[in-house]
């Protein structure tokens, strides 16, 4: 934290209403105020905002050093690869700090002037708001700190438990296979090929991971070094993340697919918005002018897509990620509004393919074995989450965002549920079918009752990636959909 709240004492300066969170991610990492507290930019006298400003760039500087200490001593503990995320929080935190001390100097020299106090107010208001921006971004990455610092001690069971999740990506990634079978059977092949190797990679993946956890037991094995079996287990731990993904790409693909050809079409008429602002703003930096130059390339071809009845996926990923490089390119030459509006036609269309996803594991859950009380019960959370999640889509996009993951979480949990029922119920049924001969008409009513017409008729089986598709910390973590 940077300071403490009222009546808090730093370097005999009588410190209030400050950002409380600064000093965590070097320090104790503490409980949050929970209580908020006045702004102080406009409730003090300037020369009340005066002194607090002085405490709170002594602070946020004081922050950084311990940081930087902090860093360091991890570094030596667990090595620079595995701290390289720490190291970039860090830089950004100075850049802000720099800049919040630049702001300093000129509230300073405007005191000095004699002229009228307004604009040093807005200048001493800066500074405040930068800190408080190093602040966030210094505990967005507390836990995650705290956590890599434990691992030297902790090195030996993390490698255990990565085994552990290889065999779950692998057995996950038979599922996936009988999913893209289904999706096949209801799509053109081209219409698959951003997700058709997607299992065999995420086997592929958690064979490296494999590889790197047996690097990092022979690190321990012959010189207990421990920082080098934490750089091993972190880069098992990228793979396993990776393939992870990899699988939720699959289990995600079908509800992607009905809304896909909708979604490149209006993919395709923001990013031409984009085109048009870029010629709008006049801006022909070399950033901007790399970004357009790299989106009409992949605007054609989702035209194709669309057109021939090609990859729909991965043209709406390519029009998502040319449309981002832009929006970053035009950044700075938009508006406060219209960056939002432009977040919030992002955050809608997460939105509907929420809406599709949650629908979809319902109809399932109608027919099936595992449409239990407590399943029943967690799949109509899931969509009063999405429903709330609309309605606060303008004026909490955080929020909306939140329910959104935990409604995602919620559906794919349910999903894993099903997938597995569903595989149980088709071994049991070939179990029986070796001392009987069924006819057609038998096999469906076996599958009935082994909950299978879900699958059959619906087709929202696969591979379910398991919890929550929001990141963790400050981190960012797992896939968006």
């Amino acid at each position: 934290m940077i300071v403490g709240g009222e009546g808090h004492r730093r370097k005999g300066i009588h410190v209030t209403n400050l950002p409380n969170r600064l000093r965590e991610w070097a320090t104790s990492f503490g409980r949050r105020d929970p209580e908020p507290e006045p702004d102080p930019q406009t409730t003090q006298t300037i020369e009340e905002l005066r002194r607090t400003t002085a405490a709170t760039v002594v602070a946020m500087d004081d922050a950084i050093r311990a940081s930087a200490r902090e860093l360091e001593t991890a570094r030596s503990q667990v090595g620079g690869h595995a701290c390289r995320r720490f190291v970039a929080t860090l830089e950004s935190a100075r850049r802000l700090a720099d800049d919040a001390l630049a702001r300093h100097r000129e509230a300073v020299e405007l005191a000095g002037s004699g002229a009228d106090d307004t604009t040093e107010r807005i200048r001493l208001s800066q500074v405040i708001d930068l800190a408080r921006r190093v602040d966030e971004l210094l505990d967005g990455d507390a836990e995650e700190f705290a956590r890599l610092r434990d691992l030297r001690t902790r090195a030996p069971q993390l490698l255990e438990a990565l085994v552990l999740r290889a065999g779950e990506v692998e057995h996950e990634s038979v599922a996936a296979d009988d999913e893209l079978a289904r999706l096949r059977a209801d799509h053109p092949a081209d219409g698959l090929v951003t997700v058709a190797d997607n299992p065999d990679r995420a086997r592929e993946l958690a064979t490296a991971a494999r590889r790197l956890v047996n690097e990092g037991r022979a690190h321990l094995a012959d010189r207990d070094d421990r920082a080098a079996a934490v750089v091993a287990a972190r880069g098992a731990e990228a793979a396993l993340h990776q393939a992870r993904a990899e699988l939720r790409e699959v289990a995600e693909a079908r509800s992607a697919l009905a809304t896909a050809r909708e979604d490149v079409r209006a993919a395709l008429a923001s990013i031409r918005s984009d085109l048009a602002d870029a010629r709008r703003l006049e801006a022909n930096n070399a950033t901007t002018t790399t970004a357009l130059e790299r989106a009409h390339p992949v605007i054609d071809s989702a035209e194709t897509a669309l057109a021939e009845g090609g990859d729909l996926l991965g043209a709406l990923a390519e029009l998502t990620t040319a449309e981002q490089a832009i929006d970053d390119a035009l950044a700075e030459h938009r508006d406060a509004d219209d960056q939002r509006r432009r977040a919030h036609t992002r955050l809608e269309r997460r939105v509907r393919n929420a809406e599709a996803f949650v629908a979809g594991v319902d109809r399932r859950l109608a027919s099936s074995v595992a449409g239990t009380a407590d399943n029943r019960s967690a799949i109509s959370r899931a969509g009063h989450l999405v429903e709330e999640a609309r309605t606060r889509l303008t004026d909490d996009p955080e929020a909306a965002t939140l329910r959104l993951d935990e409604a995602m979480a919620l559906a794919q949990a349910i999903q894993a549920e099903l997938d597995e029922a569903t595989r149980e119920a088709t071994a049991r049924y070939y179990a029986e079918d070796r001392h009987r001969s069924g006819s057609v008409a038998e096999m469906t009513v076996d599958a009935l009752a082994a909950g299978l017409i879900g699958l059959l008729s619906l087709g929202w089986g696969g591979s379910s990636s398991g919890g929550s598709s929001s990141g963790a910390s400050g981190f960012g973590g797992g896939g968006r959909f």
